[in-house]
């Protein structure tokens, strides 16, 4: 299985810390980063990608390449300079270059000090 995600949390929209993080980080300083797994994350087209869920995060991504590999299909993404996966039912459509809003339920999502690594 994919290794968990690792991306800074500017990239993604609707994040909450929780309460009494021991995070101190700004976030615009690209020391606090985000984690969650392949498959704690929905794929979403970019006409649904404007409804905004409650107690989510989100970001925009692009589909590099999809790995069916039987069960599963694995969806390679970049967020810019940054790559994720999400792992994905043989159903999901997606395509190359097609961009994409990844959908991450809040109580998924883990926080890091990248400077002291603290969660």
């Amino acid at each position: 299985a994919p290794a968990m995600n690792l991306l800074p949390a500017a990239l993604m929209e609707g994040l909450a810390l929780p309460y009494g993080s021991a995070i101190q980080s700004d976030e615009s300083d690209g020391s606090l980063l985000v984690g969650f797994r392949p498959e704690k994350a929905l794929i979403t087209i970019e006409i649904d990608s404007q409804k905004h869920h409650e107690g989510e995060g989100r970001l925009k991504a692009q589909v590099a390449w999809v790995e069916p590999t039987g069960a599963d299909t694995f969806i390679h993404l970049r967020c810019g300079d940054h790559s994720l996966v999400v792992r994905s039912s043989p159903n999901q459509r997606v395509e190359k270059g097609q961009e994409v809003t990844v959908r991450i339920p809040q109580a998924a999502i883990r926080c890091f000090d990248r400077r002291t690594a603290c969660r």
